[in-house]
């Protein structure tokens, strides 16, 4: 870039000629000055380019020689860069990034760079800073040594040839400080050994005379060492302070008579003030020919030199820049250790005691947690399983971490395969509970033969747990197949709950894809559950797999040592990076990185990330010393029951594999794996603790060994060890030298730093962790679509046993029956009732509705208290007599000459100011004659102090607006119309209102108009309803009473309120520190076109410091929660709207809370900038003592504004807890009678405004000339109203109009009688309607009979629920079948026999039937249906039948 400057440069000197204007280019990062002259005229001057400036010696002294050509021509080129040039090359590190970049350059006539080195008048320049460096003012409270007399601080001096800059400000500005500065050593008194001394502030008289902000001031309070005192001098640099005495004051001076300083005495220099103390260190630099190193040779820093600018004398031409490094205030070893009691640093110690305290809880409770999280890795074998089944699966259930995800119903499943399927089985465990939230659950089943590839599971619960965990949300099921070692994923992500999703409790899941496995919606879920359970440092504390080899005391371990090494990184970098702007920074929009950031971010990291990721690694990969005993052994060990068995003989028993129950098909598919394994080769070996001696080994077992995959990478298990070595390494080391440092900045110092880093903490742990692992679980879903083997870790930390095909049972069963236990009777499968689901749905809905309005009660109730807290800590019961006693000292009430009512002419008004106003503004003389000492700024009350001063501020209007009628302009020459914001006038006029003159200059303040915005006002709503404006012509109300009341005088004299006078506000506000309470004044008088004068008055005591009070903290707590409940409920009705859309607002509660969220946020709006708006105006109030202007007219209008949104917001909340009330019966007839009526009350309200308004504008148009109460439409209807309720004046109605009796007496009746009386009609019918039609009434009310009645469960009153049916357990449906069986086949058996037994009765004679038997009867029916047909037969036939064929067919 320097070289395109260059070439620039020189392009313009070349076409310049000697001695003309020079160019100057100005762009926002470069300024370029080239100028072509004589040499004469070129130099010996100043020359100020962009924000910086430098001053040139003459020729002869730039190149060292008297006798030299000042007539020759030479060109100069100067550029200024707003950031520094060259921040790559060696050196650039010690150039500010705020540092502007300054080159100079002169060139002969020819062009040629003229070389000056060594000139015998340094140059000056003046470098800018462009923006100021931020240093840290540290208030110190010091440690004086006795054996040096001396309080010692040190600061490191990190660069080269650098100056030093020290500012100290004791805060007892009475006495003076004696500094001593040794370099590389300690000042030392009995020796006399310092290398620079000065009194601090240097002129002790001056400085007590001088602003604290003034730069004099801070000039006085600084020692400076320039580069060449400090003489290159690198490392400590230490400081010594003591007290001067009375008579060392303004004494001594360096290199004076700084050798007369008295040896340390016992009681000599004792420091009594604590002091405040900034050091910075700064330096010149330039680049050297070949721009490649910035140097500092030839260079001094200036006296000049502050955070603003740096001062340099340099001998030779180049680029310039300033370096002004902020160094931080580091304390040296001896003072750490001498200071490192525990009351110096109470934060510190507290600190790490607490952070103690805290790991051993912690660690205590993550070590009985890893022994319980042993119980999780187990296998539970089911209960239903065989003795005699041998072939075994592996079911793993993953339970959802979603709320009330777990469940205590009894769960049931079917597996069916291409081989065979399942009877229905059950999850259960004796021993501990399963199936809870997020966690895996591992159960063993057996069954009688493989059931080949799986193809699809039926589960379902039983719905019987109690409350919430009747629920249960499915993630996924494992099946692992224990003898080949294949899995088998059944993904639901599904509700198991009458309650939630479609409300089923029974689902089918189809055994999981390829494609499904990698979906991203099941790859998310598993990668953010097992990133934040087991990735999570912090989280996994918690949450960790039980199968993880790394523990969570180790984890605990881990959090502590990482803890301490960010805690650590955060106080060797604490407050090193400037917050100001760098122009090197990288921007990214609103956002930007600096160099200093990502150099301590990388050197953070560097520091943190090696050792941390070192030792999590090493526990993670070093293997346990003892490998823990096979899941499966002992889950088939408790398998078996009363006989021991190993787990070879669990085997499947190939070779003579009988499977009665197989079908055809699964036969064919298994014989051609026997007669694979038939030429297997067989061998035999020793003993094992899971197999006999001398067993060959299982084709099976041997094909998984070939079929594993290869192990992952592990290391020993004394890795651990090493871990656990370098953990408590690193926290021992990061400890101590965390405590160096807290100790070093104090305990002011360290409570800041604590502080930033709990909240960094927080937000690392709560949202940039959770943050990235979301985004990685995100792109590892997306990208790498890889699904995880679940529990890989927990099957390498444990035991493998083969299987072996030729062993048997140790003890074999002679039968079924005298071996272990019975195999259950199998249960087919029967889906849910729908009946009892439906039920089962209903009565959960109603607990759930139940602990909702529970839950929004005690919710509401808190939310409603902490709005009354807040409501009311704005609102003061002084309020009302402190704006009583201050209206009645203006107005002056029931006072015969000062009363401000009675104020009605120009004269009065006038005669009110002198004699009412104006006393009033200020605190006379006591009655007993005495001066008002220490009341200066007290009003006549001398209680309340007026904040700057009062205003009486005029409106006008211009003239010329009104427009006179004909007939009267011979008359009358002028007329003016009313006041408005067009017809204002906001002309400047000479004084008396004549015309301004701008060369007379016969102006004075209060004939000048002000603007709104200049006089911080705002709109105001007089008595006659004009909307009067914020601005106008003010005069100020300042001075003594004599003075003020002369002011006033004068001001009458001029005529100050003339005839275009329409409105004169007296504006002031008090407050009341007795009450902490302002009270804003306002007193209007209108001057309407009408003639006349309308006094009116408003005073408001408000409260606007608040958080002033004794209950701070409590009351800045109720605001915090208030802030979080109206965060709540904007999520919560946002969600509401989100799926309701546009139906939303069809619910009358809807709009009432989305109403309360509404008037909250616009109060909490208004709050804080009523907030800031009394700051900034009590800061004005402290900065001039309340000598300015100062308007609270502006807040006064925001707080009505406020007071009434916490009016409506109250109102709203109060209102709502009528929905709280709606299961009352009664509140709820009430509720349904309002809903049914509304249609009809629709229709009788519109008739009824059209009849009330007809009323009411007959009543304005008639009476608005003569009554007050119907001079307007508002009024008209208020006393309309009135009427209707028996309040009004007839007497004075009737003296107006012979009318107005009968319109009175229709209206009466009109109104009165019938509309009235109809409104209750609709009513009462409405009610009678609904309270004899149960269907219009809200059942809601049930809620409370069935909360009473759990309520009466819960605490013992009542019995239990023994009417409701229990859901069926499977023992039950289990004897339930056979039972049910037998007694449908007896109960059918003797219905089928009275059935016959009726019909026999009919057809045949009923004493022989009923002695017979039911086959007796039966063979009977059958024979006489043969006799019968033979007899029809004939009769068909025409044959006859005598009467004896009838008679012996009867005795058949």
């Amino acid at each position: 870039m320097t070289t395109v400057i260059d070439k620039i440069a020189s392009l313009i000197a070349n076409s310049l000629l000697p001695g003309e204007e020079p160019v100057t280019i100005i762009t926002r990062k470069l300024v370029l000055h080239v100028a072509k002259d004589t040499a004469e005229n070129s130099t010996g001057k100043t020359i100020q380019i962009g924000n910086s400036d430098f001053t040139i010696p003459s020729i002869c002294e730039l190149e060292n020689n008297p006798n030299c050509d000042t007539k020759k021509v030479i060109s100069l080129k100067a550029a200024v860069t707003s950031f520094p040039l060259y921040t790559t090359v060696q050196g650039a590190g010690n150039v500010s990034p705020q540092s502007s970049t300054v080159r100079i350059d002169l060139s002969n006539e020819k062009g040629e760079r003229m070389s000056i080195t060594d000139s015998s008048t340094p140059i000056e320049i003046t470098i800018k800073q462009n923006s100021a460096t931020n240093v840290k003012s540290y208030y110190i409270s010091p440690q004086q040594r006795s054996s040096s007399g001396l309080a010692f601080q040190s600061l490191d001096i990190t660069k080269d040839n650098v100056a030093i800059h020290i500012g100290l400000v004791p805060e007892n500005r009475s006495v003076q400080f004696m500094v001593f500065i040794g370099l590389s050593e300690f000042p030392n008194l009995d020796n006399k050994s310092w290398d620079y001394v000065q009194l601090i502030p240097a002129n002790m008289s001056l400085a007590s005379q001088l602003n604290e902000t003034s730069d004099e001031f801070k000039q006085l309070h600084q020692v400076f060492l320039d580069n060449n005192k400090v003489n290159n001098t690198k490392g400590k640099l230490y400081i010594g302070i003591r007290q001067c005495e009375l008579s060392e004051v303004d004494k001594f001076i360096y290199g004076v008579n700084d050798n007369d300083i008295p040896k340390n005495q016992v009681g000599w220099g004792v420091i009594t003030s604590n002091f405040s103390i900034t050091t910075s260190t700064s330096g010149c630099y330039f680049i050297e020919d070949g721009g490649n190193q910035w140097s500092s040779n030839g260079c001094t820093v200036g006296p000049k030199t502050d955070i603003r600018q740096v001062q340099c004398f340099c001998t030779h031409l180049t680029s310039f820049a300033g370096g002004f490094i902020v160094v931080p205030n580091k304390i040296d070893w001896n003072y750490v250790f001498s200071n490192a009691d525990f009351l110096s640093n109470p934060t510190l110690y507290v600190t790490e005691m607490t952070i103690a305290l805290v790991y051993i809880v912690a660690a205590i409770l993550a070590r009985r947690k890893d022994r319980k999280d042993i119980a999780q890795i187990g296998v539970t074998p089911l209960p239903d399983n065989d003795p005699n089944d041998k072939y075994m699966y592996e079911v793993i259930v993953f339970t959802g971490m979603r709320k009330n995800a777990g469940t205590d119903s009894k769960v049931s499943f079917i597996l069916s395969g291409d081989f065979d399927e399942t009877d229905v089985r059950f999850l259960s465990d004796d021993r501990r509970k399963i199936l809870k939230r997020g966690e895996t659950d591992s159960f063993l089943m057996a069954v009688s033969r493989p059931l080949g590839q799986l193809q699809y599971a039926r589960i379902w619960h039983d719905n019987s747990g109690k409350g919430k965990f009747a629920s249960w949300y499915l993630k996924y099921i494992l099946i692992k197949d224990i003898q080949t070692k294949e899995k088998f994923y059944f993904i639901c992500n599904r509700w198991f709950a009458v309650e939630e999703d479609d409300g089923q409790v029974d689902r089918l899941i189809p055994v999981a894809g390829d494609e499904q496995m990698v979906e991203f919606a099941h790859l998310f879920s598993q990668k953010t559950a097992k990133n934040l359970s087991d990735e999570h440092l912090w989280f996994s504390v918690i949450a960790r797999p039980p199968q993880s080899r790394f523990t969570r005391l180790q984890r605990v371990s881990c959090c502590l040592m990482l803890l301490y090494l960010t805690m650590l990184t955060s106080a060797m970098f604490y407050e090193k990076v400037p917050s100001t702007d760098s122009p090197n920074a990288i921007k990214f929009g609103p956002f930007y990185v600096t160099p200093e950031q990502i150099t301590v971010g990388v050197m953070c990291n560097l520091l943190v990330f090696p050792i941390s990721f070192a030792v999590v690694t090493l526990f993670r990969k070093s293997k346990p010393k003892n490998k823990r005993p096979s899941r499966i052994q002992a889950a088939i060990r408790r398998n078996v029951i009363k006989e021991d068995v190993s787990l070879s003989q669990v085997n499947p028993q190939i070779g003579s594999a009988d499977f009665k129950d197989s079908s055809s098909r699964a036969e064919s598919s298994m014989s051609s794996l026997y007669k694979g394994l038939d030429n297997l080769t067989v061998s035999t070996r020793t003993a094992t603790p899971c197999s006999k001696p001398g067993t060959p080994h299982s084709a099976i077992s041997q094909m998984s060994r070939d079929k594993s995959k290869k192990s992952k990478c592990q290391m020993p298990w004394w890795f651990t060890i090493i871990a656990w070595l370098l953990l408590w390494i690193s926290v021992g080391v990061s400890a101590f030298f965390v405590t160096l440092y807290g100790i070093q900045f104090g305990d002011t110092k360290a409570q800041k730093w604590i502080t930033s880093m709990i909240i960094s903490f927080f937000m690392s742990v709560f949202i940039t962790q959770p943050i990235k692992v979301f985004l990685m679980a995100i792109i590892f879903s997306l990208i790498f679509r890889k699904a995880d083997d679940e529990g890989e870790e927990a099957t390498e930390d444990e035991d493998e046993c083969e299987l072996y095909i030729d062993e048997e049972w140790l003890h074999p069963p002679t039968d079924a029956v005298s071996y272990g236990a019975a195999k259950p009777r199998k249960i087919a499968y029967r889906p849910p009732d729908a009946t009892v689901l439906d039920q089962a749905r209903e009565r959960r809905l109603k607990e759930l509705k139940m602990y909702d309005v529970l839950r929004e009660i005690t919710f509401y109730a808190f939310f409603l208290w902490v709005l009354m807290v807040i409501s009311y800590s704005h609102r003061d019961p002084n309020a009302y007599w402190t704006k009583l006693s201050l209206e009645n000292h203006i107005t002056n009430p029931g006072d015969l000459w000062v009363d401000l009512r009675k104020a009605t002419s120009y004269d009065k008004f006038w005669n009110w100011t002198l004699t009412g106003l104006v006393p009033g503004l200020r605190a006379n003389n006591w009655y007993n004659g005495d001066y008002p000492f220490g009341q200066r700024g007290f009003v006549m009350d001398r209680v309340n102090r007026i904040m700057g001063f009062a205003t009486l501020r005029q409106l006008r209007v211009s003239s010329g607006k009104c427009v006179l009628e004909d007939i009267m302009k011979n008359v009358i020459n002028e007329c003016n119309i009313e006041y408005s914001a067009l017809a204002e006038d906001t002309k400047t006029y000479g004084t008396g209102w004549t015309p301004y003159n701008e060369t007379l200059a016969n102006t004075a303040y209060h004939y000048q108009w002000r603007s709104a915005s200049d006089l911080e006002g705002n709109f105001f709503l007089g008595p006659m309803n004009i909307l009067y404006g914020g601005g106008g012509y003010v005069f100020q109300m300042r001075g003594s009473l004599s003075k003020l009341e002369e002011d006033t005088r004068q001001l009458m004299s001029e005529g100050w309120i003339d005839k275009y006078t329409r409105a004169v506000f007296a504006e002031f506000t008090v407050y009341n520190p007795n009450v902490n309470m302002f009270t804003v004044s306002t007193v209007l008088v209108e001057f309407p076109e009408v003639g006349g004068i309308l006094p009116s008055w408003r005073f408001e005591s408000i409260k606007l410091l608040n958080h002033h009070a004794n209950a701070l903290v409590f009351q800045i707590v109720c605001e915090v929660m208030f802030l979080l409940f109206i965060v709540f409920f904007i999520f919560k009705e946002a969600k509401k709207l989100w799926k309701e859309r546009m139906a939303y607002f069809n619910v009358f509660w809807n709009c009432i809370e989305a109403l309360l969220i509404i008037f909250s946020i616009g109060g909490t709006v208004i709050f804080f900038y009523r907030l800031v708006a009394t700051s900034e105006l009590t800061t004005r109030f402290r900065e001039s003592h309340g000598n300015k202007y100062m308007k609270f007219q502006n807040i006064a209008y925001w707080n009505e504004i406020l007071t009434y949104f916490i009016g409506m917001v109250v109102f709203l909340a109060s209102l709502k807890f009528l929905r709280l009330l709606r299961f009352n019966r009664r509140m709820s007839l009430l509720a349904s009678t309002l809903r049914y009526a509304a249609k009809s009350l629709t229709y009788f309200f519109v008739v009824f405004f059209i009849v009330f308004f007809a009323f009411v504008q007959f009543f304005y148009l008639v009476l608005f000339t003569q009554l007050k109460d119907w001079a307007n439409f508002i009024y008209s209807a208020e006393s309309s109203l009135q009427i209707i309720l028996g309040k009004f004046d007839f007497r004075s109605m009737r003296l107006i109009s012979p009318l107005i009796p009968i319109i009175f007496f229709i209206f009466v009746i009109t109104n009165t009688f019938i509309l009235v009386n109809m409104f209750l009609t609709i009513v009462i019918e409405s009610f009678v309607i609904v309270k004899a039609d149960l269907e219009k009434q809200s059942n809601e009310y049930e809620i409370v009979d069935f909360m009473v009645k759990k309520f009466k469960v819960w605490t013992g009153l009542g019995s239990t629920e023994k009417d409701e049916k229990a859901p069926p357990t499977p023992e039950y449906l289990n004897n339930e079948l056979s039972v049910k069986s037998d007694e449908d086949y007896r109960g059918f058996s003797d219905r089928m026999e009275k059935l016959l037994l009726s019909i026999s009765k009919i057809y045949f004679d009923a004493d022989r039937v009923e002695s017979t038997s039911f086959s007796q009867t039966w063979k009977a029916m059958l024979k006489d249906n043969q006799l019968k047909s033979e007899f029809l037969k004939h009769k068909r036939q025409g044959r006859g039948v005598n009467k004896n064929d009838w008679i012996n067919y009867g005795h058949h």
